[in-house]
């Protein structure tokens, strides 16, 4: 490409390239299929259209002529919507009078609001003890969007109001991509419900005794004696509330078998090591899993079909740019245009392109590391995310074509002074 190329020309691929990104607002792989080239080719065209010559502005006058010259006539009406100026969007009043509309006699009925999660009153609590009252959650907030807490909640109320000696809470398991806000969901809906939240994340190396318990020596009144020890499914089985169980695919096999036995149908605890106690789970609790769907994370493994089962409700929880944009707004999340980032990057990794997604997680801390070091020194910290040299180099691409920033700069490239007003001559 040369400067005596002309980007605006629709008839390039160049100009059809500039017409799509700037004006149309399409996606990188739309333009892909439109082109016929490659990313790389596309984004550093893109780039090099940004770095040589300037967007036409908006709200400047072009004739018909040079509007169909440039973009084609198949854009005209979308050029004249975004180049008209003030005076044009201004409607002119009308001077004929308007007839008022007849009163109907017919009664109109509102639309009934859809309840939101916070709208549903929590269920009065038990008398909880001073311990399990700190197991509570306080001043959590999730912004539920998708109403995946609302439906959470619905279903909690309702295995409730079921025979107590059924024992048939359905267990529910939020799937999704890493940093989609699942661990958030099940945090909510035990605030929400005022309910004590049993909070565990399953690794490599969790074992029975981390599940159930296990004894352990204990000194009293001067004598070593054996005492058993509540596990995390053991105390959440015996006092009720969200059971939070995170990574949940990356159970170990052995593992897996006695929670299949707890959450069965029932559902009971036979605890061999602690005289065979058996424990029937709270008429409250809910147990809520997570999981991360692809295999590609590490220490995740496909999970059984047999503990698959267990979870009655499956939810997938996916990205959502409404939820970023609403982030955006509450100030958690510093930048429109890193959102688009985000969204442009995850459609390469679901392409395969990329390793990893940019998650909304992922943005809330790099907004959060803006405000501490600025941009420049914020996305070259973000850069460490990609281990791959390639995907490094296309992550600072990507970026410099949405922000204007190259987080592979050796210095901070310095803004352009904004150019002085013109001063207005008087002539007396």
């Amino acid at each position: 490409m040369t400067d005596k190329i002309n980007p605006y020309d629709i008839n390039t691929k160049i100009g059809k390239i500039y017409q799509m990104f700037y004006i149309e607002n399409k996606g990188i792989s739309e333009i892909m299929e439109v082109v016929k080239q490659p990313r790389k080719v596309v984004t550093n065209q893109i780039g090099e259209i940004r770095r040589k010559h300037k967007p036409i502005e908006p709200k400047i006058e072009l004739s018909d002529s040079t509007k169909k010259a440039l973009f084609g006539e198949e854009i005209k009406r979308t050029v004249e919507r975004l180049y008209k100026t003030e005076a044009e969007a201004k409607p002119e009043p009308s001077t004929e009078p308007t007839a008022e509309p007849s009163p109907s006699t017919e009664p109109t009925a509102e639309p009934e609001p859809r309840p939101t999660a916070e709208a549903i009153k929590p269920i009065s609590k038990p008398d909880y003890s001073p311990e399990l009252l700190k197991l509570i959650p306080q001043n959590n907030f999730y912004y539920d969007i998708d109403g995946y807490v609302e439906k959470i909640r619905q279903l909690y109320r309702d295995n409730l109001s079921k025979e107590i000696g059924k024992n048939e809470m359905l267990n529910v398991l939020l799937y999704g991509e890493a940093g989609t806000g699942k661990t958030e969901i099940g945090i909510n809906t035990a605030y929400l419900e005022q309910l004590p939240l049993w909070d565990y994340c399953f690794n490599g190396e969790t074992s029975t005794d981390n599940l159930l318990g296990y004894n352990a020596l204990e000194e009293k009144d001067g004598k070593n004696v054996m005492v058993w020890r509540d596990g995390i499914l053991t105390k959440a089985f015996r006092f009720g509330g969200i059971l939070l169980l995170n990574e949940i695919n990356a159970i170990n096999p052995n593992v897996s078998i006695k929670l299949n036995q707890a959450l069965e149908k029932g559902r009971k605890l036979i605890l061999d090591e602690n005289n065979s106690e058996v424990i029937h789970a709270h008429k409250n609790l809910m147990v809520i899993g997570t999981m991360n769907n692809s295999v590609k994370y590490a220490g995740t493994n496909e999970m059984s079909i047999a503990l698959l089962d267990r979870f009655g409700v499956k939810i997938e929880v996916k990205y959502n740019t409404k939820l970023e944009t609403l982030l955006h707004k509450k100030g958690l999340i510093h930048s429109e245009k890193i959102i688009k980032f985000a969204e442009a990057q995850r459609e390469a990794y679901f392409n395969d392109e990329f390793k990893i997604p940019v998650s909304t997680r992922t943005l809330i801390i790099l907004s959060r590391l803006v405000k501490i070091f600025g941009e420049f020194e914020a996305y070259k910290l973000f850069l460490n995310n990609f281990t791959i040299s390639t995907e490094r180099h296309s992550i600072a691409q990507l970026l410099e074509l949405y922000t204007s920033i190259n987080p592979e700069a050796e210095v901070e490239p310095k803004a352009e002074p904004e150019p002085e007003p013109r001063k207005r001559r008087v002539v007396v």
